[in-house]
C-alpha cells in the first residue's frame, strides 16, 4: 500500500517535516500555485495612493508585511478558540493566502489600539446577535477601520440587540455598509436577485438562502450577493460583499447537520483575498520549497510488535516489513516513532530502524495515552505528563543511535497546553492533531484543517491528511481504502495548492496484505 500511495505522489521534492511546518512562521514565497507565477508587483496595485498605502492592511514591502488576523468568537454561543467557525472552515484558507489567525474571546478586553499595530485585520464569524458589551465593541471595530484595518464579518452580526441602529452603523459606514434590520429566518420569502461568478463555489445559492437582514453597500464595495423579501416591499439587501476596508458574508457556508458536511456557497479563496487585500502580495507558504510542492512521511508507533496476518510476510513483524519495504526500499525521508512499552521486546529493531541514514527518531509516548484529557491509556499503569513526556523522550534517547528531535502525539491527540510546553522546553518538535480529508466523502475545502491547532498560550500542528485508520475504521476493514488518500493529495494540489503532501500511517499496516 504504501508503495501505490509513493507511485501516486509525482514530482515532489523531500523535505523534513519540522522544515514544513516551520514555513507557517517564517516563510514567503513569490510563487501563487493558482497558475500565476512570477515578480510581485511593488505597490502591491494601490499605485499612488499614499493613505492606503501607510494603512496595515496595505503596507509597502518596504516594511514588515502584516499578516496576522484577530479572529473574534463569542463563548457564550458555545464555542471555544479551538472549536468554532473560523478555525474550522476559514483557517486553511487564511493559511493559503499567508495569513496567521490569532483568535480572541469577545468577552474579554479587547486588545488596545497598541496591541493591534500587529494585525492586518479583525474577522468575526458570530452566531447570534447579542453581546454583553455591544456597544464598546462597535465603538472598538470603528475605530479599527479608522487605523486602516481590515474587518470581515461572515454570518451574523453578534451584537444588535438592545442596540440603536446608528451605534451599529456608525462603524459600519466605515466598512462601506449600512445595516437596516427587518431580519428573517423564512427562506420561503427571500429570492436572489443577482449573484455573480464569486457565489456558488461547491454549493448553490439559488434556494439556498435561510437567513435575511437588510444591508445596502456603498459605491466603493463590489455587492456578490443581493437578496430581497418577497413579502417587503424594497428590501434588496447586499448579503455578500467586498469593498476597500473588508467585506461582509451572511451566508458563506452551508451545513448539514443531518450528515455533517459542510460546503462553500462563496468562493472563499477569492472572497477573502479581496476583503484582506492579498491580490499581488508575497505571502508565506507552508507547501512549497524551491518551487515544488513539499512531502514529509510520519509514522505512528502503534502496532511496531504486531504479526503479520497474512501474505508472504507472514511470521514476520510490522516493524521489520515497515523497516526494510517501505524505509529501505523507498528513498524518502520519514519521521518514525516507537512506543516506550514496546521497547522490552523491540529495543534492537527499533535501533536498526535508526541507523537508516533516511529516518529520523520520534517518540510515542510511554504507555500510549489515548486521550490525554482523561488520561486513558493503551497499556497497562497510570497516567503521569512526565512519564509519557519527559520520561519518554529520556528512555528512548538512551537506546537510540539519533537524538530524538519529534514527538507525535498519541490517541485522540488531544494533548493539553502543559503537555506541548513541556515537549517544546525539551526543545523537540511535535506533530499530530485533527486528521484532514479532501475527498468524495468530505468534497469541500472546509472539511480540510488548518495547519494548526490553538491550545492556550500553545500551538499544536496538526497533520496534514488522514491516516489508514480513517479510511479503515481503525484498520478493522476496508484495507485497501487508504488509497483513498491519494484523492486528498491530488485535490489540495490542483487547481490550487493547499497543503503539503504528508504521507502519514501506523506500524500495524503492515499485517495485512493491503497495507504491504
Amino acid at each position: 500500500m504504501i508503495a501505490l500511495l509513493v507511485a501516486g505522489i509525482l514530482g515532489v521534492s523531500p523535505r523534513g517535516e519540522a522544515a514544513a511546518e516551520r514555513f507557517l512562521e517564517k516563510s514567503c514565497t513569490t510563487e501563487s500555485h493558482d497558475g500565476a507565477s512570477g515578480p510581485w508587483a511593488m505597490d502591491g496595485g494601490l499605485g499612488e495612493d499614499k493613505d492606503l498605502r501607510e494603512k496595515p492592511g496595505n503596507s509597502s514591502l518596504a516594511e514588515p508585511e502584516a499578516r496576522e488576523i484577530l479572529c473574534l468568537y463569542d463563548s457564550t454561543d458555545g464555542v471555544t478558540a479551538e472549536r468554532n467557525e473560523i478555525h474550522l472552515y476559514a483557517e486553511v484558507v487564511l493559511n493559503h493566502l499567508g495569513l496567521v489567525a490569532r483568535y480572541r474571546d469577545v468577552n474579554q478586553p479587547l486588545p488596545s489600539d497598541e496591541d493591534m499595530r500587529r494585525y492586518r485585520g479583525v474577522l468575526t464569524w458570530f452566531q447570534d446577535t447579542s453581546m454583553t458589551h455591544g456597544a464598546d465593541y462597535w465603538e472598538w471595530i470603528g475605530r479599527q477601520l479608522e487605523a486602516g484595518r481590515r474587518v470581515v464579518i461572515l454570518g451574523l452580526l453578534g451584537a444588535t440587540v438592545g442596540l440603536r441602529r446608528d451605534v451599529v452603523n456608525e462603524a459600519l459606514g466605515k466598512l462601506g455598509l449600512t445595516y437596516g434590520g427587518d431580519e428573517t429566518l423564512n427562506p420561503t420569502v427571500l429570492e436572489v436577485t443577482y449573484q455573480d461568478a464569486l457565489m456558488d463555489f461547491e454549493r448553490g445559492v439559488e434556494g439556498g438562502v435561510g437567513v435575511y437582514l437588510r444591508m445596502k453597500a456603498d459605491a466603493k464595495c463590489t455587492v456578490h450577493l443581493r437578496v430581497r423579501r418577497t413579502d417587503m416591499p424594497d428590501s434588496a439587501s447586499d448579503l455578500v460583499v467586498t469593498g476597500p476596508r473588508g467585506g461582509f458574508a451572511l451566508v458563506p457556508i452551508h451545513y448539514d447537520p443531518y450528515i455533517r458536511r459542510s460546503q462553500w456557497r462563496m468562493d472563499p479563496l477569492a472572497f477573502f483575498e479581496r476583503a484582506f487585500g492579498m491580490a499581488g502580495r508575497p505571502r508565506m507558504d507552508l507547501t512549497t520549497a524551491m518551487g515544488r510542492r513539499i512531502f514529509f512521511c510520519h509514522v505512528d508507533g502503534d502496532g511496531f510488535l504486531n504479526g503479520v496476518r497474512q501474505g508472504p510476510n507472514v511470521g514476520r513483524l510490522a516493524g521489520e516489513v515497515i523497516r526494510d519495504e517501505f524505509f529501505r526500499a523507498i528513498d524518502l525521508p520519514a519521521t518514525a516513532s516507537v512506543i516506550v512499552a514496546e521497547l522490552e521486546q523491540g529495543a534492537e529493531l527499533w535501533r536498526s530502524i535508526l541507523e537508516l541514514p533516511n529516518v529520523e527518531a520520534a517518540a510515542h509516548g510511554d504507555l500510549h495515552p489515548l486521550d490525554w484529557e482523561v488520561g486513558t491509556l493503551s497499556y497497562p499503569g497510570s497516567f503521569s505528563l512526565e512519564r509519557e513526556l519527559e520520561a519518554a523522550v529520556r528512555r528512548l534517547g538512551e537506546i537510540s543511535p539519533k537524538p530524538i528531535r519529534v514527538y507525535l502525539w498519541t490517541g485522540a491527540c488531544n494533548p493539553p497546553e502543559e503537555a506541548i510546553l513541556r515537549i517544546e522546553r525539551l526543545g523537540l518538535e511535535h506533530f499530530n492533531g485533527r486528521p484532514s480529508a479532501f475527498d468524495r466523502r468530505y468534497p469541500s475545502v472546509s472539511s480540510y484543517r488548518s495547519a494548526t491547532l490553538p491550545c492556550g498560550r500553545a500551538l499544536q500542528f496538526n497533520s496534514r491528511a488522514a491516516a489508514e485508520n480513517y479510511y479503515t475504521d481503525h484498520w478493522n476493514r476496508n484495507f485497501f481504502a487508504f488509497a483513498g488518500v491519494i484523492e486528498t493529495f491530488k485535490r489540495t494540489e490542483r487547481p490550487r495548492r493547499l497543503a503539503p503532501i504528508n504521507l502519514y500511517y501506523h506500524y500495524y499496516i503492515a499485517d495485512q496484505p493491503a497495507g504491504q
